[in-house]
Protein backbone atom coordinates (compact mmCIF):
# COMPACT_ATOMS: atom_id res chain seq x y z
CA UNK A 1 0.00 0.00 0.00
CA UNK A 2 3.23 1.88 0.39
CA UNK A 3 1.60 3.82 3.86
CA UNK A 4 2.98 3.53 7.30
CA UNK A 5 -0.38 2.98 9.04
CA UNK A 6 -2.25 1.02 6.72
CA UNK A 7 -5.79 -0.97 7.37
CA UNK A 8 -8.36 2.06 6.92
CA UNK A 9 -5.18 3.71 5.59
CA UNK A 10 -5.45 2.33 1.89
CA UNK A 11 -2.55 4.52 0.81
CA UNK A 12 -1.39 3.23 -3.28
CA UNK A 13 -3.80 0.65 -3.77
CA UNK A 14 -5.83 2.49 -5.98
CA UNK A 15 -3.65 3.93 -8.07
CA UNK A 16 -2.12 0.69 -8.75
CA UNK A 17 -5.91 -0.91 -9.90
CA UNK A 18 -6.13 2.19 -12.18
CA UNK A 19 -2.09 1.24 -13.20
CA UNK A 20 -3.60 -2.45 -13.97
CA UNK A 21 -6.76 -1.05 -16.15
CA UNK A 22 -5.12 1.66 -18.14
CA UNK A 23 -2.58 -1.22 -19.15
CA UNK A 24 -5.83 -3.53 -20.03
CA UNK A 25 -6.90 -1.04 -21.94
CA UNK A 26 -3.64 -0.75 -23.93
CA UNK A 27 -3.94 -4.48 -24.49
CA UNK A 28 -7.45 -3.94 -26.33
CA UNK A 29 -6.25 -0.42 -28.12
CA UNK A 30 -2.98 -2.83 -29.67
CA UNK A 31 -5.82 -5.08 -31.54
CA UNK A 32 -5.59 -4.21 -35.24
CA UNK A 33 -7.91 -1.43 -36.85
CA UNK A 34 -8.08 -3.72 -40.13
CA UNK A 35 -10.41 -6.05 -38.33
CA UNK A 36 -12.61 -3.46 -38.33
CA UNK A 37 -12.87 -2.77 -41.43
CA UNK A 38 -16.61 -3.14 -43.40
CA UNK A 39 -17.16 -3.89 -46.89
CA UNK A 40 -18.88 -0.76 -48.78
CA UNK A 41 -20.84 0.00 -52.35
CA UNK A 42 -23.08 -2.53 -51.91
CA UNK A 43 -20.12 -5.39 -51.29
CA UNK A 44 -18.31 -4.36 -54.33
CA UNK A 45 -15.66 -2.19 -52.66
CA UNK A 46 -14.06 -3.69 -48.97
CA UNK A 47 -10.94 -1.53 -49.14
CA UNK A 48 -11.64 1.04 -46.26
CA UNK A 49 -8.80 2.53 -45.09
CA UNK A 50 -8.42 2.34 -41.62
CA UNK A 51 -5.70 4.68 -40.67
CA UNK A 52 -7.20 7.93 -39.12
CA UNK A 53 -9.18 4.71 -36.70
CA UNK A 54 -5.54 3.45 -36.31
CA UNK A 55 -3.95 6.11 -35.11
CA UNK A 56 -7.01 7.50 -32.66
CA UNK A 57 -6.05 4.33 -31.30
CA UNK A 58 -2.18 5.04 -31.26
CA UNK A 59 -2.48 8.40 -30.13
CA UNK A 60 -4.76 7.16 -27.03
CA UNK A 61 -2.12 4.23 -26.25
CA UNK A 62 0.67 6.68 -25.59
CA UNK A 63 -1.17 8.54 -23.53
CA UNK A 64 -2.27 5.86 -21.09
CA UNK A 65 1.21 5.45 -21.31
CA UNK A 66 1.81 8.45 -19.99
CA UNK A 67 -0.53 7.83 -16.93
CA UNK A 68 0.83 4.33 -16.26
CA UNK A 69 4.35 5.98 -15.92
CA UNK A 70 3.38 8.86 -13.88
CA UNK A 71 1.25 6.70 -11.46
CA UNK A 72 4.31 4.38 -11.55
CA UNK A 73 6.74 7.68 -10.57
CA UNK A 74 4.69 8.33 -7.84
CA UNK A 75 4.48 5.14 -6.46
CA UNK A 76 8.52 5.13 -6.83
CA UNK A 77 8.78 8.38 -4.83
CA UNK A 78 6.74 7.12 -2.14
CA UNK A 79 8.77 3.82 -1.87
CA UNK A 80 11.64 6.13 -1.38
CA UNK A 81 10.11 8.25 1.31
CA UNK A 82 9.21 5.42 3.22
CA UNK A 83 13.08 3.57 2.74
CA UNK A 84 15.33 6.76 2.45
CA UNK A 85 18.27 4.65 0.97
CA UNK A 86 20.95 6.84 -0.76
CA UNK A 87 20.42 6.34 -5.04
CA UNK A 88 21.57 8.05 -7.64
CA UNK A 89 21.70 11.90 -8.67
CA UNK A 90 19.24 11.73 -11.60
CA UNK A 91 16.79 9.84 -9.25
CA UNK A 92 16.80 12.18 -6.78
CA UNK A 93 16.26 14.88 -8.77
CA UNK A 94 13.45 13.42 -9.87
CA UNK A 95 12.16 12.80 -6.69
CA UNK A 96 12.47 16.35 -5.59
CA UNK A 97 11.01 17.68 -8.48
CA UNK A 98 7.40 15.15 -8.28
CA UNK A 99 7.92 16.62 -3.99
CA UNK A 100 7.76 20.05 -5.30
CA UNK A 101 3.71 19.57 -6.60
CA UNK A 102 3.24 16.36 -4.42
CA UNK A 103 2.84 15.54 -0.79
CA UNK A 104 4.38 12.53 0.76
CA UNK A 105 0.85 10.32 1.69
CA UNK A 106 1.24 9.89 5.15
CA UNK A 107 -3.08 9.12 5.43
CA UNK A 108 -5.79 8.54 2.41
CA UNK A 109 -6.51 11.72 0.76
CA UNK A 110 -8.36 11.83 -2.88
CA UNK A 111 -5.18 11.20 -5.53
CA UNK A 112 -6.36 12.49 -8.40
CA UNK A 113 -4.56 15.64 -8.77
CA UNK A 114 -1.25 13.93 -7.46
CA UNK A 115 -1.57 12.12 -10.64
CA UNK A 116 -2.62 14.79 -12.82
CA UNK A 117 0.59 16.65 -11.20
CA UNK A 118 2.57 13.47 -11.97
CA UNK A 119 1.71 13.17 -15.58
CA UNK A 120 2.39 16.67 -16.17
CA UNK A 121 5.91 16.44 -14.67
CA UNK A 122 6.53 13.05 -16.76
CA UNK A 123 5.18 15.22 -19.84
CA UNK A 124 7.61 18.10 -19.29
CA UNK A 125 10.99 18.56 -20.24
CA UNK A 126 12.04 18.31 -16.99
CA UNK A 127 11.68 14.60 -16.70
CA UNK A 128 13.10 14.17 -19.58
CA UNK A 129 16.99 16.12 -18.86
CA UNK A 130 16.82 14.13 -15.71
Amino acid sequence: MLVKDCGLNSGFMIPQYTASAITAENRTLANPASVHSLPTCANFEDVVSMGAYAAIKALKSVENAYRVIAIEYLLACQAKDLIPENTTESLTKLHQLLRTKVKVLTEDRFLHPDIEAAIEIVHSHHFLKL
